[in-house]
């Protein structure tokens, strides 16, 4: 048997034979095979452990969930465990690797090429493990920015059905410019005898009602106006999705209260955060609230696009593309092409647009092909195009420049721990089963200027919306239990 002071002496003579660099340079690929190299087992485990279990649970994590692991960083709490983590994993990993240069190299472990290659080998891991958590921590930092803790307005009553509605007698309805708000109150107060109607909420459904609104706002104006209005309900068990859009000029419509909003329906949400005294609930539940009133469901949840943002979120997805129904040639739109300014086209059939030939796809209402309805389709096509470069895995190296632009483009009440779930089931929607709608003809109608103050409006056919809601939404739509259908 040797005595403690021969054991020692080997020992040492080991350490000499082993180089420091080396043993830094295997800590650095995996805490504690520096160790283990320079002859200290104990200690090679202890590094070696916290690391192995890190990387179990993220394997787990990654091979369940390896196509929405990133969005679930959008729940409170998960990017900062994870960023954490990838900190103390990076300390960790530096700690293993002086470690390491001291046991194997002794007094020579900080002198010369050992501490060169250990300052080297340091760098990398400050900087893989700092880039990490920036994007780890990025996902915190925005994702207040995206969700928003605002519920939509409680359950209200289906309208009254009225197949031609009117302002109530003895009140002109004022002309509302479609870029400006009325210059009085648009709202009158309902008619004595006409109370609203009343509907119990509907039945528990497997549903889920999103209002789509694009804020557009430009130089010199104090408001935004929402000329997209889109309303996505998805049913979760059969995966059908109806999509209805409202036109930007429907005006002189019912509200939840028994009120007449007078003015234009893109031009309500401006009015509610103007005048909150007014309303029950914050601007956005107002505008979720009453346009599900009319559609006869119960909108849950919104998401406010901002079109001036939405311009760089589709070019950071490397653009969208769209089945262009009819060809379109719009002359008040210019661009520049082949060293002059021509009017804004796009062919009919798929198309791929960047940025900004999709903002101008969405705006565009003028030239053949140009209309407020042929709009609202345009844009229904545009969101089904985003929603497929979204839920495309080929897109999760791009995440943090999405993260980003989503940040500066989508205001939404959605729960972000339901993301996750919602962007597997957008994955497995066919286009084929997707319903889409536009509340113009017929189930509008336009009535003469000289009615409307010299104002082009739409006025609702709310016996037609209610016939749409019924097919749509079934027994889950208050229309049908107000008049009873089964």
């Amino acid at each position: 048997m040797e005595d403690d002071e021969a054991v020692a002496s080997r020992r040492g003579q080991d350490r000499r034979h082993r180089r420091p660099e080396i043993a830094t340079f295997l800590s650095f690929l995996w805490p504690g095979v520096g160790q283990l190299y320079a002859g200290r087992r104990l200690l090679a485990l202890l590094f070696a452990l916290p690391i192995l279990a890190i990387v179990v649970v993220a394997g787990v994590a990654f091979l369940n969930e390896r196509q929405f692991l990133a969005f679930r960083l959008f729940q409170p709490g998960v990017a900062v465990a994870i960023t954490l983590a990838i900190v103390t994993a990076g300390l960790w990993r530096l700690a293993a690797m002086v470690h390491a240069n001291a046991a194997a190299g002794g007094q020579r472990a900080f002198t010369g090429r050992p501490i060169l290659v250990l300052a080297v080998l340091a760098i990398v891991v400050v900087g893989a493990h700092v880039g990490l958590a920036r994007v780890a921590w990025s996902f915190h930092t925005n994702a207040p920015r995206i969700f928003v803790a605002t519920n939509p307005n409680p359950a209200v009553p289906a309208p009254v059905i009225d197949p031609t509605p009117t302002p109530p007698p003895g009140s002109t309805p004022l002309p509302v410019p479609s870029e400006d708000l009325p210059a009085e109150s648009p709202l009158t107060e309902p008619p004595p005898s006409v109370p609203p109607a009343s509907a119990q909420p509907p039945p528990p459904s497997d549903r889920v009602n999103i209002l789509i609104a694009g804020l557009d706002s430009a130089p010199g104006r104090s408001h935004e106006l929402t000329d997209t209005l889109i309303v996505v309900s998805v049913d979760k068990t059969t995966r059908e999705v109806a999509m209805v859009s409202f036109p930007r000029d429907i005006a002189s419509f019912p509200l939840s209260d028994g009120r007449t909003y007078r003015g234009k329906i893109n031009s309500l949400l401006t009015y509610a955060r103007q005048h909150e005294d007014q309303f029950r609930a914050p601007p956005m539940s107002v505008l979720a609230g009453e346009l599900g009133y009319l559609l006869g469901i119960q909108i849950d949840h919104y998401a406010a696009i901002n079109l001036e943002g939405f311009e760089r979120l589709i070019d950071t997805v490397g653009g969208v593309t769209v089945n262009n129904e009819r060809r379109l040639v719009d002359p008040s739109l210019l661009v520049y092409r082949d060293n002059a300014d021509r009017p804004f086209t796009v062919e009919a059939g798929l198309q791929t647009l960047n940025g900004r030939d999709a903002l101008m796809f969405v705006r565009s209402r003028h030239g053949s092909g140009g209309s407020d309805f042929a709009r609202a389709t345009r844009q229904q096509a545009v969101l089904l195009g985003l929603r497929n470069k979204l839920t495309d895995p080929a897109m999760l190296p791009r995440l943090p420049e999405i993260l980003d632009a989503l940040a500066g483009t989508i205001t939404t009440n959605y729960p972000p721990e339901r993301l996750a779930e919602t962007i597997d089931l957008g994955r497995n929607i066919d286009d084929a089963s997707i319903r889409r709608y536009v509340l113009g003809p017929p189930y509008s109608w336009h009535p003469p200027t000289d009615q409307t103050g010299g104002s082009w409006e739409l006025r609702l056919y709310l016996d037609r919306v209610a016939e749409l809601s019924i097919d749509l939404f079934g027994a889950e739509s208050r229309y049908a239990q107000l008049l009873g259908t089964p």
